[in-house]
């Protein structure tokens, strides 16, 4: 894990991937260290090449991938239409775009 916390220590980010430690585990089951390092083990697994020019080109949405960390919520359009729902932010969304950024 201090792999993990080391890739997340430093920084605005760092603080901020901390402070919503308690949101993170309950969207994903995991604290920030497991899903840093779940991450990066997707990454490995999915041979993407962790340098920091490929680092600094991620996208959100892949990041949130390899993280598994839920980035959106489906929100009901209205009550009057059961079983139609749309995307929308979720609230770990913010992290994982400023992770990516």
């Amino acid at each position: 894990h201090a792999v993990a916390a080391g890739v997340l220590g430093s920084g605005s980010v760092g603080l901020r991937w901390f402070g919503a430690d308690r949101r993170l585990y309950r969207a994903t089951g995991n604290d920030v260290a497991d899903t840093v390092m779940f991450g990066l083990i997707g990454m490995h697994l999915s041979r993407v090449e962790v340098d920091a020019e490929k680092l600094e080109e991620i996208k959100p949405f892949d990041l949130a991938t390899y993280l598994n960390v839920p980035i959106q919520v489906s929100v009901p359009i209205s009550s009057e239409m059961d079983g139609i729902y749309v995307e929308r932010p979720g609230p770990l969304a913010p992290l994982v775009e400023d992770m990516a950024a």
